[in-house]
């Protein structure tokens, strides 16, 4: 008997995708059915999208989940489906709804600004607030400018480095990705290059994905993250570095945000002595591992550093740049005629620092910085009970499943035998991409649905402050169920 669904009601790319997965598997194609049969209104909106949409379903390209829910509400650590399907959130906005979705701080804050708010390009007094906050929170942080996006943030920074120094070549890590500039999609995503520990030149760089312009030797130079040639190499091309930009917590060291705090130190003061700005991109980090970032709970203060994720309240996008003045003032507005004959940095857009979105931050930042420790204690906590359990399970069944990451961080659910604190971003792309580990990964994204937890197609976990002892129990089991559905289709790895 053909199992396979209605193909008629996927999108191109998803009928591709489980043709490939499920091949000629009727138990495999059954799962696929169960999925579809729960969500017929969701596929066809997100046909509808395919055919209108180079955006939609937003998703991240490469771990958009397949046959994508398409969400009418959502409240806490819940979300609801245009088909009436419940889910517990473990996806949360990218790990940006810390607070869980639709705060009632954050929102009555919103709600009371809606009607006379603003919009965009006037000075409000909440913009001072914020700035005043986020001062408060960073550590050296004299100045603060106000964007959209991460990608911004950290393009901006590059841009008033570039200014002050009157240098090019910027430095950045393998492995980390800073947002959809040409800089931010170097040797990231998967793209890795070739080293020579030899070579003055650093890692080959590598586009991730098409449209992107080389960037030559004189523009970018990659570097090996926690390594000592490393530091060599800033040192050895200091006099054309604009910066250093760095994720101070890689995505390939989630689980150990510490292990480098040697490295950075060290970073931090061989830019120090040659003039070299270091700019810390802690658009996930910021906030999380301290009420003041990876700064702070690392000791180790970067010239500029830039925010995101828990800036952007009820998900209205706003980041910021903050750091000292000496870099941040080559942006500072003094009126236009005056700015124009300076030669000051343009960094301006209309909708930055919008009213809803300053507002929005605000609310969420005062409520962090003062509930902070109880917060991340129930986070930390519903964290724990959750790796425990699935240790247990993981001894008792066989089924090598564990968290990979940290609770305040990003956190994804993994198979197979948990990294080394040091691992690199190579030896970290070859165990998560081998594909026999996507292809078991989605189909757990897929089981994990069909008992009501939502995640990406590589599937996190990420736990909010809103999440409840009974999620925690709901989440649990339909992990172990998952996996053991699984390894009677025979798709868990070796």
């Amino acid at each position: 008997m053909d199992l396979s669904p209605d193909t008629s009601t996927m999108t191109p790319p998803d009928e591709a995708s489980l043709s490939a997965l499920c091949g000629a598997d009727p138990a495999l194609w059954e799962t696929v059915t169960a999925v579809a049969g729960r969500q017929p209104r969701s596929l066809r909106l997100a046909q509808r999208a395919y055919r209108v949409s180079t955006s939609l379903p937003a998703n991240l390209p490469f771990s958009a989940p397949l046959l994508p829910i398409c969400i009418e509400h959502a409240n806490g650590s819940r979300l609801r489906d245009v088909d009436g399907n419940d889910y517990v959130d473990c996806h949360l906005s990218y790990s940006a709804a810390t607070l869980g979705h639709n705060p009632p701080p954050v929102v009555a804050a919103v709600r009371e600004k809606l009607s006379g708010g603003v919009g965009v390009g006037y000075f409000a007094a909440a913009q001072v607030e914020l700035a005043e906050l986020i001062a408060e929170l960073v550590p050296g942080a004299d100045r603060v400018g106000l964007f959209h996006t991460g990608a911004e943030a950290t393009a901006a920074s590059v841009r008033m480095a570039r200014a002050v120094t009157g240098r090019q070549l910027v430095a950045k890590f393998e492995g980390a990705y800073h947002g959809a500039h040409e800089i931010g999609l170097y040797n990231s995503l998967g793209a890795a290059g070739q080293w020579d520990a030899d070579s003055r030149y650093g890692i080959s760089p590598q586009p991730s994905g098409g449209g992107l312009r080389s960037l030559t030797g004189g523009e970018l130079l990659v570097l090996p993250f926690d390594h000592e040639a490393a530091l060599k190499l800033v040192i050895e091309r200091s006099s054309e570095l604009a910066c250093v930009l760095v994720d101070p917590v890689p995505r390939f060291r989630t689980h150990a945000p510490y292990a480098a705090r040697d490295f950075l130190a060290a970073l931090r003061t061989v830019t120090a002595e040659h003039d070299v700005p270091l700019i810390f991109d802690e658009v996930i980090t910021g906030f999380r591992l301290s009420r003041g970032g990876a700064q702070q709970a690392l000791s180790v203060t970067a010239d500029m550093a830039c925010f995101g994720k828990l800036t952007s309240g009820l998900g209205v996008p706003l980041t910021a740049v903050a750091g000292r003045s000496g870099y941040l003032d080559a942006a500072r507005t003094d009126g236009l005629l005056a700015d124009a004959e300076s030669g000051k940095t343009w960094l301006s857009s209309t909708n930055q620092g919008n009213h809803v979105a300053v507002v929005a931050a605000l609310a969420q930042l005062r409520y962090l910085r003062d509930n902070y420790d109880e917060l991340f204690d129930r986070i930390d906590r519903h964290h724990d009970a959750l790796r425990a359990r699935l240790a247990e399970f993981a001894q008792r069944s066989g089924i090598p499943v564990h968290l990979r990451g940290n609770p305040r961080h990003v956190t994804l659910l993994a198979l197979g035998e948990p990294p080394a604190d040091t691992v690199g971003y190579a030896d970290w792309m070859r165990d998560m991409a081998s594909p026999t580990s996507l292809r078991a990964l989605q189909f757990l994204s897929l089981h994990l649905r069909l008992r009501g937890v939502f995640t990406p197609g590589i599937p996190t976990m990420n736990i909010s402050a809103a999440h409840t002892e009974a999620d925690i129990d709901q989440i649990t089991m339909a992990i172990t169920e998952s996996l053991q559905a699984m390894a009677e289709q025979r798709l868990l790895p070796n």
